[in-house]
């Protein structure tokens, strides 16, 4: 696989850690009536992973909001027992998946009545999937009531959950707000950031999978065939993010996929693996699709954006809309989607149009701006 590569990116398979990797990067402090905002992400112990996030601090999402707030990530077992008070954070958040659920009720149970401490909650995956975790839809239910503010990462999200706070007695709509992403660090020039010169890219498409939308025939059809790149050749045809677990759909899936490489329709397959070593790979590639048939933030357009790659995406992505609109389109307009892959390899004028396009309006996800739409949101600013 390293033949693929030219020299200058050889650093890829070396491991040869960038500045990114060396540094935790902290926001800005927020001052709210001369006080600095403390913030905490608490999560139950089956999903604190301390070292996971000494090795992956600059992944994007959910944690992200750790970074921007200047706050900390703790488990519960930490204020259970008395090494953490509750009242000592202005804001207290939770994710309400997994184990998770049904912290919202116990925080509110451990916390004094006259605090001034809010208690936020989201949902970090789409409610269209909601089952496959075999969650308890009362559960979602109750710990909503419990919070003080909820909100979602997409529009689809949003307004059901507003229909669910509303048809249990809660009046309150839902906002949408992203979770942030690291914009400035990840858009300056290698090494300093992970934005690499078109010219030391490798004619490489990208198809990012998704194990709770495991769409594989439909990107793989619309990738082959393609128009021969600028310098003459055929694009590498890759495969990221994909996840060999143990499961019998993920084994039915696993021998699907090494089938498709065995029979040369994807020439790279590169497994889940720390966000680090993916954005090393996807700095390096040209192109990148995305093919979603449920609602969806998008996380995987935040990271194209950054890079200036164009994503052709379903509208099904919130984030692709609003990054990508020229080339998003309706999961049943095939024709549509393989239009703007070849527009996008023929056209330079148009591929520059409309990486710039993304490049510039991902800053809307920036830390300073997402800290910004939740104070306000929660009406402290």
């Amino acid at each position: 696989m390293e033949a693929l590569f030219d020299e200058k990116a050889k650093w890829f398979y070396k491991g040869e850690p960038t500045v990114i990797e060396k540094r935790f990067l902290k926001g800005q402090e927020l001052k709210i009536g001369g006080e600095n905002v403390k913030y905490c992400l608490i999560t139950s112990g089956a999903t604190w992973y301390p070292s996971l996030l000494e090795k992956d601090v600059e992944r994007p999402g959910l944690y992200n909001w750790m970074r921007c707030l200047k706050g900390e990530v703790l488990p519960w077992a930490d204020f259970q027992f008395g090494k953490k008070r509750l009242e000592d954070f202005d804001i207290l958040h939770v994710n309400l998946a997994g184990s998770d659920i049904e912290l919202p009720k116990k925080i509110r149970g451990a916390l004094p009545r006259s605090t001034s401490t809010k208690l936020i909650v989201n949902l970090d995956f789409s409610l269209f999937t909601f089952q496959y975790g075999f969650l308890d839809q009362l559960e979602l239910v109750a710990a909503l009531l419990e919070s003080d503010f909820c909100f979602a990462v997409e529009p689809a999200q949003a307004e059901i959950l507003t229909f669910l706070m509303k048809t249990s007695g809660k009046k309150a709509e839902v906002p949408i707000l992203p979770h942030p992403q690291d914009t400035e660090t990840i858009k300056k020039p290698f090494p300093d950031g992970l934005f690499l010169p078109y010219e030391q890219r490798n004619d490489v498409i990208v198809n990012e999978y998704h194990r709770y939308d495991s769409q594989i025939s439909i990107p793989v059809f619309l990738m082959q065939n393609l128009p021969k790149t600028a310098s003459g050749v055929n694009f590498i045809r890759a495969l990221v993010g994909y996840a060999p677990e143990t499961t019998e759909k993920a084994k039915v899936l696993s021998s699907i996929i090494h089938n498709l490489e065995m029979r040369k329709c994807i020439e790279m397959l590169l497994p889940m693996q720390s966000w680090q070593t993916y954005m090393r790979f996807l700095m390096t590639c040209d192109l990148a699709l995305d093919y979603y048939t449920i609602p969806v933030a998008g996380r995987f357009q935040l990271d194209t954006a950054c890079l200036g790659i164009p994503c052709v995406s379903t509208n099904y992505s919130y984030n692709a809309m609003k990054l990508y609109p020229e080339i998003t389109h309706d999961p049943r307009d095939i024709k549509g989607m393989r239009s703007s892959l070849e527009r996008l390899i023929t056209d330079p004028e148009f591929y520059a149009k409309t990486a710039e396009f993304a490049y510039n309006e991902v800053d809307y996800y920036s830390f300073v701006n997402s800290r910004d739409r939740l104070l306000k949101a929660m009406g402290l600013i």
